[in-house]
């Protein structure tokens, strides 16, 4: 063979090819404050009073927020919660990814209504509001799915905004510190301006809860990889995990969203799953792995007191932010949860220096 046109294809000179877009750091941080002037508060009411205390105010936007913890914790029941309170005290929509089939509406609406009249709203106005304003997708159930949804909702998003900017959402979520607080729904109402008359609302187009999306709930990662190897990096399924946790994180910061994720918890003492409180030595880890691992921004780990009457909610993880968060270097932030079968919430919480 002649090497002869090998050579010349080697001495070609290579087209000059367009740099990738680069940012200074304060152009990026007026992105920010124009997404946070144009899209609403920083924090969203969680729906319970000492849940936002513990998240230093509120469900931050522009981050990817994961509950862990065994199965049957409380995880769903919080997701429910958040997306209940959107509806009911904010303009925001919520889009809740049910990937267990543990969705439940008439749950949603049990909630809804509990805290509709802590709040002192109209019970004829929840279900109006949770119809317009909390979507549901129940037809993902594996990782591949996840990740084609994901990335079409990130494209719709990306056209919808494009075309006219969203109205802005209400609904930051208020501050507090230690104490208790039982509330027939356990409702953030303070700090946070109620949703208009019905009439003011109601969108103009079939697109208007993508408009106000706030909220994505991914009810639960676990059980979208279940079988999928993800744990090992090397494998498909964990490359595809690592792809999802940077979606997610781009769509929450791109939309100034707040992404809450369930997800499952690995624990290295059995007696932590039964309830004793975790140790040092040996403390739960989310499940899924390395290639999970650095996809939150904040996790709160969930599991059963000793007698199994309460959810204790414990924040593990929390990157850097301005919020004042109760739970640091020194101190130890838990909140107590009784749900009713009602809708009822009791809520307690605690603040200890640490061992």
């Amino acid at each position: 063979m002649d090497p002869a046109p090998l050579a010349r294809v080697r001495q070609r000179p290579r087209p000059i090819e367009e740099p990738p877009p680069i940012f200074t750091a304060s152009q990026l941080l007026k992105e920010e404050e124009e997404r946070a002037r144009t899209m609403g508060s920083d924090l969203l009411p969680s729906g319970l009073y000492g849940f936002d205390w513990l998240l230093g105010g509120g469900l931050p936007t522009g981050e990817v927020i994961e509950f862990f913890g065994a199965s049957g914790v409380g995880k769903t029941q919080l997701c429910l919660l958040a997306s209940a309170a959107q509806a009911l005290f904010t303009n925001g929509s919520v889009l809740y990814i049910d990937t267990s089939g543990q969705f439940s509406a008439r749950r949603l609406m049990v909630l809804a209504n509990a805290m509709a009249s802590c709040g002192r709203l109209p019970r004829g106005s929840v279900e109006p509001r949770l119809q317009r304003q909390v979507k549901v997708l129940t037809t993902t159930t594996t990782l591949p799915d996840l990740c084609g949804e994901l990335d079409a909702l990130a494209e719709f998003l990306l056209r919808l905004r494009q075309d006219a900017a969203p109205a802005k959402v209400g609904g930051g979520a208020p501050t507090g510190g230690g104490g208790a607080s039982t509330a027939g729904g356990g409702a953030s109402t303070a700090g946070v301006r109620a949703a208009p008359a019905e009439h003011e609302v109601a969108p103009a187009d079939p697109f208007g809860w993508a408009r106000d999306l706030r909220v994505i709930v991914v009810d639960s990662i676990f059980c979208a990889c279940c079988g999928e190897r993800v744990e090992e990096a090397e494998t498909l399924a964990g490359a595809q995990l690592a792809m999802l946790g940077a979606r997610l994180r781009d769509l929450a910061r791109r939309h100034r969203l707040a992404v809450l994720v369930t997800n499952a918890a690995r624990f290295e003492s059995p007696s932590t799953r039964l309830g004793a409180p975790p140790t040092r030595a040996r403390p739960p880890r989310p499940a899924l792995g390395v290639a999970w691992s650095s996809t939150a921004h904040s996790r709160v780990f969930l599991r059963k007191s000793a007698n199994g009457g309460r959810i204790v909610a414990q924040l593990v993880l929390h990157g850097l932010t301005s919020r004042q968060m109760p739970h640091t270097a020194v101190t130890e932030a838990k909140i107590y949860i009784t749900f009713g079968p009602d809708g009822a919430l009791a809520c307690a919480w605690s603040l200890s220096a640490r061992q």
